[in-house]
């Protein structure tokens, strides 16, 4: 089902994860969630993540949060990402300072992007040096997003690249564009 959905065969990759999902495999009602919330179709998305969650898969609470964050609905999304959190899913520390920095708790967003950096999170460096760039704070905002691009985070790239503009250091901002384009970043 996900080489299919690699290959553009989205039909049939739909089909084989449901039979997948029929025969029991949480993995496979996990992609269904993924493959459905990407298409905007977030009924059957957070019916597949709610089952995952269920069946314990370590992943289905901060995909779910990111579905409730994404809806609007940011107090199921937080208590999702601090589930997330509890379970071990390093990510859920970007989906919690994701909501924090949207709802202006920035000191909060601070400490679990921090934390999230520290378990290996590469997201959480990219929000983190956002979140200093909203703040003014451009040498610390700098070294972090020079840290996400050495860790291959192409969304740091642009972030870093957007930073160079801002300081008017355009030679530098076309040349880290340029390298987070050829590593696919689209944002």
């Amino acid at each position: 089902g996900v080489l299919y959905m690699q290959q553009g065969r989205h039909v049939e990759a739909e089909e084989v994860l449901k039979e997948r999902r029929r025969l029991g495999d949480v993995h496979a009602s996990m992609a269904l969630g993924d493959f459905h919330m990407k298409r905007g179709r977030h009924a059957e998305a957070e019916e597949h993540f709610k089952e995952g969650r269920l069946r314990g898969h370590p992943d289905a609470s901060t995909l779910l949060g990111i579905l409730c964050m994404q809806q609007g609905r940011h107090a199921e999304a937080e208590e999702l990402a601090n589930e997330g959190r509890q379970l071990g899913n390093s990510h859920a520390s970007t989906l919690l300072g994701t909501i924090c920095m949207q709802q202006g708790r920035h000191a909060e967003a601070e400490k679990v992007l921090k934390e999230g950096r520290q378990l290996g999170d590469r997201p959480a460096s990219t929000q983190l040096g956002m979140l200093y760039m909203q703040q003014g704070r451009d040498a610390e905002a700098e070294a972090v997003l020079k840290e996400g691009r050495r860790l291959g985070d192409r969304s740091a790239l642009t972030q870093l690249g957007m930073l160079c503009m801002q300081q008017g250091r355009d030679a530098e901002a076309l040349e880290v564009l340029k390298e987070a384009r050829r590593l696919g970043d689209r944002s």
